[in-house]
């Protein structure tokens, strides 16, 4: 009688299990270590920015980030933002261009791409109230 893996799967239960259990283990280990591609919004912040002054440009940047599924899973948990030095803004439109030190991302994250690279802001003078 000629022995088959199929009548071999199919005569003895244990097998089944076995090999079910070995299939979840090797989707398992694929899946988790999948390298993955994500594009995120994330927002523009500006530090040394006086208290009657306000930055005018684009509110969000467009962020294509690389890295494993869980990398990338922990990185929309904490929201990335890109900080810039306000001081280095006048009241004309000056063009700021974007590096990869503006964003923080753990080790094992790439930035791959962000979109715009450069960006137009000015200064405004926010006008004061004065109550009586």
């Amino acid at each position: 009688m000629k022995v088959t893996i199929r009548n071999l799967l199919l005569s003895h239960p244990l097998l089944k299990v076995f090999a079910v259990f070995c299939g979840y283990c090797f989707w398992l280990l694929l899946a988790t270590n999948q390298i993955t591609t994500r594009t995120f919004k994330v927002p523009l912040l500006f530090y040394n920015l006086g208290k009657q002054e306000r930055i005018v440009g684009p509110e969000h940047v467009e962020i294509t980030i690389k890295g494993q599924r869980q990398a990338l899973h922990e990185v929309e948990k904490y929201i990335p933002s890109i900080h810039l030095d306000a001081a280095t803004t006048t009241e004309v439109d000056k063009e700021l261009s974007l590096a990869h030190g503006d964003i923080l991302l753990p080790n094992n994250v790439n930035l791959i791409n962000y979109n715009p690279v450069t960006i137009k802001v000015h200064k405004e003078k926010l006008d004061v109230i004065h109550e009586k």
